[in-house]
């Protein structure tokens, strides 16, 4: 679910027009209010509580973070991260979001969720069932 200023739209992928610069101020991960993902994880930006260790994420980072949890399991390419994450900045490039998996995946190590790599095709979020 994507919700914009003028609709909330339902979907399973991140549609292309939608980047996290447009609507992240409305987004319920950007609200200011925390959201629990599972019993180990909370996000409240730029927050992401891990075990209830408070842990701050660069804008970036949380912005692929929300962008994975909002992709509900399918896969984004590194290409629309590096746009959901640092939009047409000109300073961004692939590695960027190779750094920023690297640092995710360390943070969420344990948490129950895991960050999958597809080979030549990108990235997806797995959330494992609680036990």
């Amino acid at each position: 679910m994507f919700i914009t200023k003028n609709k909330i739209i339902q979907t399973k992928k991140i549609p292309t027009e939608f980047i996290c610069r447009e609507f992240c101020a409305v987004c319920p991960l950007f609200s200011g209010r925390s959201r629990k993902i599972n019993k180990n994880i909370e996000m409240n930006y730029p927050w992401v509580t891990v075990k209830g260790t408070p842990i701050k994420l660069p804008t970036a980072s949380y912005r692929i973070l929300c962008a994975l949890l909002a992709a509900n399991g399918s896969i984004l390419s590194r290409e629309k991260l590096l746009e959901y994450a640092w939009g047409d900045s000109k300073k961004a490039v692939a590695n960027n979001v190779n750094v920023a998996i690297s640092e995710l995946r360390l943070i969420l190590k344990g948490s129950g969720i895991e960050i999958i790599t597809e080979r030549k095709a990108g990235y997806f979020l797995v959330i494992k069932k609680e036990a």
